[in-house]
């Protein structure tokens, strides 16, 4: 495996676990109905400190090991069709939670909620991304 195969498997696995361990934090708040009661900042904090401490740390790990190889013909492609793929995904998401009216929620919910959902459409543009390089890499293509 090279080393930008294995950063994309560290990067999904930790945009996949992390956040997706956040979000169901918070969608739980939600249904529970102790949304506006329990302040998620703290979780979200901890989330971005976890997340940067998984990548750093493993960054310095196979960065140790591996030496760095320059991007070649297919690095370029693979990278192209994963931002492609993903800002594809992050304009459709965020066009649905923008445009989708929430009135079935008190006002105060209704902005938080919106907030965590423009935040869960960057991390699955993130995670299309990734999976993306992932999958690119696999197949060789």
């Amino acid at each position: 495996m090279s080393f930008r195969e294995k950063a994309a498997w560290m990067c999904l696995l930790d945009t996949v676990f992390v956040w997706g361990a956040y979000f169901v934090y918070v969608f739980h708040l939600v249904a529970d109905g102790r949304y506006e009661t329990t302040g998620t900042l703290p979780v979200f904090i901890g989330a971005v400190a976890l997340s940067v401490l998984v990548n750093g740390f493993y960054a310095m790990l196979t960065a140790a090991k591996a030496r760095r190889e320059p991007k070649d013909e297919r690095d370029v492609a693979i990278e192209s069709r994963s931002f492609r793929y993903a800002y594809h995904l992050l304009l459709i998401s965020l066009a649905v939670v923008i445009f989708t009216p929430m009135f079935w929620w008190p006002a105060s919910l209704a902005l938080a909620l919106k907030t965590e959902l423009l935040l869960l459409c960057f991390c699955a543009a993130e995670a299309a991304k990734f999976a993306t390089r992932v999958v690119g890499y696999r197949l060789g293509s």
